[in-house]
């Protein structure tokens, strides 16, 4: 993954071509209507003319024929220009021309030459996204694979250095090799290995990171010494959070699985990273591999943080070095090592423990600690625990909200709008959890809340400590909400994950935010984006670093279709309670489905 730092925005504003060749879309390419259509497009999209999230653009000008795409777009309310070019990729994809790998891999490069074009949420960034995605994995056509792996090794550069004789790489465009170096992982062709491998030793961390990607979604347990080495050099938080991702996918690959010795060198790397790191971010990416990478040297480490954050933790008020749902991971990790049972409070029991069982301890047997039941936490948002110290409800105050518990959406609710109604609505139900869920939070936690119709609102500007005058006034506002308007789903994530940390920090994941609760009764309406698979994909990349806690509340009815999508299918075709599930399970999150 590149990072979208200042660095990089820099560097695309030197930049003058694309720096390395790919076959060029021909203009004597079979002139059908897909080729016709996707030329139209490529070359507006080129001259920069073209606004992805424009909704009249496509009836002013569409670019797809109507040999294409005969129903009138009129009967997609949420038509986009992005729509449109995910809808060209997917067809691209379809066919599999060789000519149509390279389409994708030049519309690749043309986004990440863009001004901001590796900025997520930026103008070209979800355009840029949707070519990868149509290019990428498993079951792309040959002719693809081949495009991209061209576009490589072309343009990577070997040369002898002069003074050990050894073989040094260099990259006549890094950020383009950046982008590309996973795609050629996600083929899962064990003949790519090498040539990420040779990667790994380019002079940029922005490559290494990615072609370590690139390595752990092949799935091949022989990369695992090599990219664990880069653990050595890389101290930058989002890089060390890509390595640890990658490797905690590395330790469970089977074709064919780790040597035991690259294990144990991966799990020292881990353990003095987990020892340094500054950034609660980078621990809760470290900590997964001790549960995969089982070592008696990950105890005592694992004790002295729970001791440290459990001292620390109520102080840590606008740091980043810890957080509620570190010390939750950390507990459960112990359990799941040792089998000892202790609280998640009790440091001291822990390390009295350990002082007089280490020398004839032996590991536990693995185990599932399910969160719902796993006794660390008393307070609870329906149901699902709360470990985090600075939260964030997400709250859906649309018109449906004014439906009753368990039963199904009926407009005349809305319109009734009665305060005085004798029955329980949705909202009032949440109203109640809250309530119940901020009288369990202690004074030191920080808590805020976004609520959204057709446009979204917080509360406070900042998150502000959980007392009793805050939670008081906090429930007064949430009691003189009024339900109304649409479902702007993005726009209340996108407030949720902006409440910044005072200090300066060199990671571009800023965000005070430690967990999140979202709770909706329907598909996104309104707002910025609408489109379930692209709201998806950002909140998941822009949390890979983030490391926030994204817990699910979807309120419906037996009588709904679960499965199915509302709108277009091109629209993302994800119904809104699989879209909540998928967010909570992408995000580290549990999802409920709520119907009484």
């Amino acid at each position: 993954m590149i990072r979208a730092t200042v660095k990089c925005l820099l560097a695309l504003a030197v930049i003058t071509g694309v720096g390395f060749a790919a076959a060029s879309i021909s203009p004597n390419a079979a002139s059908d209507e897909l080729t016709k259509s996707f030329t139209r497009w490529f070359k507006d999209y080129k001259a920069g003319r073209i606004d992805p999230s424009d909704t009249r653009g496509p009836w002013r000008k569409p670019y797809i024929s109507a040999g294409l795409l005969p129903r009138p777009r009129a009967a997609n309310p949420g038509w986009t220009r992005y729509i449109e070019a995910k809808k060209l990729f997917g067809w691209l994809r379809k066919r599999g021309l060789r000519e149509d790998g390279d389409r994708l891999v030049q519309t690749v490069l043309v986004g990440i030459k863009k001004r901001g074009g590796l900025l997520i949420g930026g103008k070209y960034w979800d355009t840029r996204k949707a070519a990868v995605a149509a290019l990428g994995g498993k079951a792309a056509s040959e002719n693809f694979r081949t495009a991209v792996f061209d576009s490589l090794t072309t343009n990577l550069q070997d040369r002898k250095d002069e003074d050990d004789g050894l073989t040094a790489y260099s990259l006549n465009n890094p950020i383009a090799a950046g982008i590309l170096a996973p795609v050629l992982g996600s083929f899962e062709n064990f003949k790519n290995r090498s040539l990420l491998e040779n990667l790994l030793l380019v002079d940029d961390q922005d490559v290494q990171a990615a072609a370590a990607t690139g390595l752990a979604l092949m799935r091949s347990g022989l990369s695992i010494e090599k990219v664990a080495k880069l653990f050595v050099t890389f101290e930058e938080p989002d890089l060390v959070i890509t390595i640890a991702d990658a490797i905690y996918k590395l330790v469970r690959s089977t074709n064919p699985p780790p040597k035991e010795e690259h294990l144990h060198f991966a799990l020292n790397q881990t353990l003095r990273h987990l020892e340094q790191a500054k950034s609660w971010r980078t621990r809760l990416a470290l900590l997964p591999i001790l549960r995969s990478i089982r070592g008696k040297r990950s105890v005592p480490v694992l004790i002295s943080l729970l001791e440290e954050s459990n001292v620390a933790v109520s102080k840590a008020a606008g740091k980043d070095a810890l957080s509620g749902t570190l010390l939750d991971l950390v507990h459960r990790t112990l359990k799941d090592l040792t089998g000892f049972v202790a609280g998640v409070k009790e440091g001291a029991k822990w390390r009295k423990w350990w002082e007089e069982e280490q020398a004839r301890f032996t590991l536990a047997e693995p185990q599932k600690i399910n969160r719902d039941k796993d006794g660390t936490t008393a307070e609870t948002f329906f149901g699902i625990p709360i470990t985090g110290s600075r939260v964030v409800f997400i709250i859906d105050i649309s018109g449906s909200m004014l439906t009753p518990m368990g039963e199904p959406f009926n407009r005349r609710y809305v319109l009734e709008r009665n305060r005085n109604a004798k029955y329980e609505t949705r909202l009032d139900r949440v109203r109640k959890e809250i309530k119940k869920a901020l009288s369990a939070l202690s004074s030191d936690d920080k808590v805020n809340v976004v609520l959204f119709e057709s446009t979204a609102r917080r509360w406070k500007k900042k998150l502000v400590k959980a007392n009793r005058g805050n939670k008081k006034a906090f429930c007064s506002y949430l009691d003189k909400t009024e339900a109304w308007g649409g479902t702007a789903l993005y726009d209340a994530l996108e407030l949720a994950f902006q409440f910044k940390l005072k200090r300066k920090t060199i990671s571009r994941y800023a965000s005070q935010v430690d967990e999140i609760f979202l709770l909706t009764d329907g598909a996104p309406t309104a707002g910025e984006i609408i489109d379930p698979e692209q709201i998806a994909e950002r909140v998941q990349e822009f949390n890979r670093g983030a490391r926030v806690r994204l817990n699910t509340i979807y309120v419906g009815h037996r009588s709904e279709n679960m499965d199915k999508a509302t709108g277009d299918a091109g629209l993302g075709g994800l119904a809104p309670a699989k879209f909540m599930q998928r967010l909570a399970e992408e995000n580290n999150g549990t999802y409920k489905y709520l119907e009484k």
